[in-house]
């Protein structure tokens, strides 16, 4: 309530005031009484110009309240506003600093990208250049050997190495005769196979140190294949 509202009755006035002037009207009206039920002050005729006195007073009083209240809410809608604006600021800086990080991040995870494409482009050129020499190497070596004859004899070595039984013995010598035998043929045509090799000298009883399933066909085959005269050399060497 803002207003003073003032009702004539038969026994005098109502008046309705707001809370904030009730203490000088009762400074000034102090005849007036306090109706609960209509929640007003009830004054009698004679009190009219007194009334009327102080309403002029409070009219003033009432107006610059209502000025001084209007302006806080003003300056509380303008911190309001100031403080919108700020926490606007701080999430615009800190969603631009998001995307400069997600922009670096891409960057980044392209720049890997395209490193990881080449290394794969590198990697698979490598393979098939692998596969391509030992395809080759293994087409050179069937028209001198038995590739077949090898590895089967590579596989009776891995199935009977170690096995304390006589026929065990028998099977892996025999299989590693096969192989010695494949691999003077090589040396007749200048080379030698250090997995042929490997394999000639594994010792029966040293299962724990030989081991012929390592033998790959790489290292039968390609890397490992050496000129004999190398070989001859390095051992003369010793």
């Amino acid at each position: 309530m803002t207003n003073i509202i003032v009702t004539k009755t038969e026994t005098g006035y109502s008046v309705k005031i707001p809370f904030c002037v009730s203490n000088s009207f009762k400074s000034v009206l102090k005849s007036a009484s306090w109706d609960r039920y209509s929640r007003s002050w009830k004054i009698g005729p004679r009190s009219k110009k007194r009334l009327e006195q102080w309403i002029a007073v409070a009219e003033q009083e009432l107006k610059v309240l209502q000025e001084a209240e209007a302006e806080l809410l003003t300056q509380q809608e303008l911190m309001k506003v100031q403080k919108q604006l700020a926490d606007l600021v701080q999430a615009s800086e800190t969603i631009q600093r998001l995307d400069n990080t997600l922009s670096d991040t891409l960057s980044l995870l392209k720049a890997a990208n395209k490193e990881f494409d080449l290394a794969k482009q590198r990697h698979s050129e490598a393979v098939c250049a692998k596969n391509k020499k030992l395809k080759d190497t293994k087409a050179q070596i069937s028209e001198v050997c038995s590739l077949e004859d090898i590895l089967d004899a590579q596989q009776t070595m891995v199935k009977w190495h170690g096995i304390k039984k006589s026929y065990a013995r028998v099977n892996f010598n025999e299989a590693q005769a096969v192989i010695d035998c494949e691999q003077e043929k090589l040396k007749e045509c200048g080379f030698v196979s250090k997995g042929m090799e490997y394999l000639i000298k594994c010792n029966f009883n040293r299962p724990d140190r030989d081991r012929p399933r390592d033998v790959t066909h790489t290292d039968l085959f390609t890397e490992s294949m050496k000129l004999f005269h190398e070989v001859q050399k390095t051992h003369d060497q010793y």
